[in-house]
């Protein structure tokens, strides 16, 4: 939470996430939410020490309790009239915010930001001393690829790279491949 923003705090609980991983939050505040044409109420949790890019996350309880319908194949938020589209694209400043937390000596896969589109290759690199970019072929989703990164060193947190991709040739026709159907067996081939 800002430090310029006033509350009252309460007792915290344990959350646990999509990645498992259980937090303690520090407390609940109340805070007043407003948009252009509307406005609304909502009990946060706080957590400290927590990296995200936003300045906070609408859960289940926010979206149910105001009667939302969440379409994520046009990627749009409906309440009652009221149509929102998902804002999830990459931009400099909210990337800046969103940092990798690559632990010792570990390969992890990553979501990486960038500028190109389509499919393409991530040039191999050296990130900083003993972390390494790997080579990969990649489709970039929303502003994003994921590929992986190896870092030989001690746990360390840093800043995700912008990264471009080289772009692959396309050799094939639009011909479709028809494979053969497999017979099953059903003979015990062991006995």
């Amino acid at each position: 939470m800002r430090p310029e923003i006033n509350y009252e705090p309460t007792d915290g609980v344990n959350v646990k996430g999509i990645s498992n991983a259980l937090l303690r939050t520090e407390e609940t505040v109340l805070l007043k939410l407003v948009a252009v044409t509307h406005e609304t109420t909502h009990l946060f949790h706080v957590i400290g020490g927590f990296d995200c890019r936003y300045d906070c996350i609408l859960g289940q309880d926010f979206w149910r309790n105001k009667g939302a319908t969440i379409d994520y194949c046009s990627r749009e938020i409906t309440i009652g009239e009221v149509v929102m589209n998902f804002d999830d694209k990459p931009d400099e400043t909210t990337d800046l915010t969103q940092l990798l937390h690559l632990k010792s000596r570990a390969k992890s896969i990553v979501r990486l930001p960038t500028k190109s589109t389509g499919f393409g290759i991530i040039c191999k690199g050296e990130l900083a001393p003993g972390i390494y970019l790997a080579e990969a072929l990649t489709e970039v989703v929303d502003g994003y690829c994921v590929t992986s990164i190896l870092n030989t060193s001690e746990d360390v947190t840093i800043e995700p790279p912008f990264v471009g991709l080289e772009e692959v040739e396309n050799d094939y026709d639009n011909s479709v491949l028809i494979l053969p159907t497999l017979v099953n067996e059903n003979c015990n081939r062991l006995s």
